[in-house]
């Protein structure tokens, strides 16, 4: 008898805390529905631990607690196939922490692109819709038989496209990198997207640089992303206390692990700063910071 009451006052205990802990929704995408209330569930909705959701195919949302962290949902590797009815607790997968992808560092010298360690976090986050990025010319000599080309899967049949430079800079456009008979392709589904060398276009001779997969965001994204940033930035403890490289410590994680890499952060800085993240671009990423929480964590 006693061990029965301890075992329902520890089931009784989990679902108090369970049920407390609160998640925040920042981004959402297909319909997901609050079961408990009947609602829809959209940027800013709260939920519980116990509430229980009822999920659409391919819906995905990220979610945020001030306690636990940052959560995609579902996870990423498991989407939505079918339509689910699940529980806020067994449907979260914590965002993992890109580290490799904080800092330059080997990766470009002299402004040119170690492609190896450069594609190796596998994401990049992009400010617009062009991104130009320069090779090393002795080991990538283009013309129009040597070339970068671009491949991906686009309903289920094979998309390549050449992708222009001009001396030792290429230029991966999203109007034109990723369309198809003039249909535009969300480049975020067609990943992963892999990145060839043709020493000879001719001879069909090639080599793989890696995969990626890329997010452009736009002028419209950019208003979306801000929603998301503001909401982030209500989670930092003592935000209005917090300096700016605290506060753009937390903002860059976000984006980055969410996102990917940070192609132009001198550029990303200017645009916290002109959206009021920040007071002043004079701020860096602390990795140190990041290591040692890291390493706490463990």
């Amino acid at each position: 008898m006693k061990k029965q009451s301890l075992l329902f006052l520890f089931a009784l205990l989990f679902f108090t805390v369970a049920k407390a802990q609160t998640y925040y929704f920042v981004q959402v995408q297909g319909t997901i529905t609050d079961l408990t209330t009947g609602k829809a569930i959209i940027k800013g909705s709260q939920v519980s631990a116990t509430s229980k959701l009822k999920l659409s195919p391919g819906a995905k949302a990220i979610v945020m607690s001030s306690t636990q962290g940052r959560f995609n949902m579902p996870d990423p590797v498991k989407p939505v196939q079918t339509e689910i009815v699940t529980f806020v607790k067994d449907v979260l997968s914590p965002i993992k922490t890109n580290a490799q992808a904080s800092t330059r560092g080997d990766e470009e010298k002299n402004g040119i692109i170690d492609f190896k360690n450069y594609l190796a976090s596998g994401a990049l986050f992009v400010l617009g819709n062009t991104y130009t990025l320069r090779v090393d010319a002795n080991l990538f000599p283009m013309n129009d038989d040597k070339r970068f080309v671009i491949s991906y899967k686009y309903n289920g049949a094979n998309v390549g496209k050449k992708v222009p430079y001009q001396t030792d800079v290429i230029t991966l456009d999203k109007k034109t990198m990723f369309e198809k008979d003039g249909n535009a392709i969300n480049p975020e589904e067609v990943a992963p997207i892999t990145l060839l060398y043709y020493s000879s276009l001719q001879n069909k001779a090639s080599t793989e640089i890696g995969k990626f997969k890329i997010a452009y965001f736009d002028d419209q994204r950019l208003l979306d992303l801000k929603e998301e940033l503001s909401a982030i930035a209500d989670f930092i403890p003592d935000n209005d206390k917090q300096s700016d490289a605290g506060k753009y410590y937390h903002l860059f994680r976000y984006v980055r692990d969410v996102y990917g890499k940070i192609t132009d952060e001198t550029k990303f800085k200017e645009w916290l700063k002109n959206n009021n993240f920040l007071t002043n671009t004079n701020v860096s990423f602390d990795n140190t910071r990041e290591a040692n929480e890291l390493q706490s964590e463990k």
